[in-house]
């Protein structure tokens, strides 16, 4: 750095004599760059930050339990729902209220 700072260039820039040097890293501190990563090894790091935010999800992940599977229904699966609702309702002469939305649980309000 200090060549680099003595070229003419940077003359009225910075004095070499004042900027400190860092001393070079060791070769063990990105000894992790050099192992090979795989899909499945991101999907599981991804798996584990989402799991970060939905702390019971986390306790049955930790201690071996049945995984929880979809904990929200899809939109097809509310649609399916509010259909056999209407069907239900038809032609008994009173109008069916229609389902209310519901907000997730996992978004901020």
């Amino acid at each position: 750095m200090s060549l680099a700072l003595s070229d003419p260039y940077f003359k009225n820039l910075a004095k070499a004599e004042r900027e400190t040097c860092a001393q070079p890293f060791s070769k063990r501190e990105f000894e992790f760059e050099k192992r090979g990563i795989t899909k499945e090894d991101i999907r599981e790091r991804i798996y584990m930050e989402i799991l970060e935010y939905h702390l019971n999800m986390l306790k049955d992940f930790l201690y071996g339990n049945e995984p929880t599977g979809l904990m929200y229904p899809s939109a097809v699966d509310k649609f399916k729902k509010h259909f056999s609702h209407l069907e239900e309702h038809h032609g008994k002469g009173t109008a069916a209220p229609l389902l209310e939305r519901q907000n997730s649980l996992s978004l901020p309000r």
